[in-house]
């Protein structure tokens, strides 16, 4: 299962969706207009598709993170104690569950950075990307 954390319009859900046949996906957006559109542009897929994903309105860490396998963490602008709400949820994934964080570097016990991080350009900004294992 791919979780998206802050899932905005739904691009990484739907993506995720597109290009692994097999997984679940799941992407969890606070802003109403945001979410609308994500569930809009994911009623545009084959049916196949868009019955492995699922939209959910409302605030992250209302939303159970450790059933995900691999989760996608935007954490641009999250100040300290936000990212520690956002380290104790990412400690109830299971070993071998993958986490990519945006902006700012996991400091976590149990979290092994997986390659080097690295400055991608998304269509709001540039940002450097962490990529992590759960060990």
């Amino acid at each position: 299962t791919f979780l998206d954390c802050g899932s905005g319009v739904g691009k990484a859900v739907l993506a995720f969706a597109l290009l692994y046949p097999t997984c679940y996906c799941a992407g969890v957006e606070l802003r109403p207009t945001l979410h609308e559109a994500a569930v809009h542009a994911a009623s545009a897929l084959p049916g196949l598709v868009a019955r492995r994903i699922r939209w959910h309105r409302g605030d992250m860490f209302e939303v159970d993170w450790g059933e995900a396998r691999i989760l996608l963490l935007n954490s641009t602008g999250f100040d300290e104690p936000l990212m520690h709400k956002c380290i104790e949820k990412l400690n109830s994934c299971g070993v071998g569950s993958r986490a990519i964080v945006m902006s700012q570097p996991l400091v976590a016990a149990g979290w092994k950075e997986m390659r080097p991080a690295g400055l991608f350009r998304f269509s709001w900004g540039n940002a450097t990307v962490y990529f992590y294992t759960r060990v």
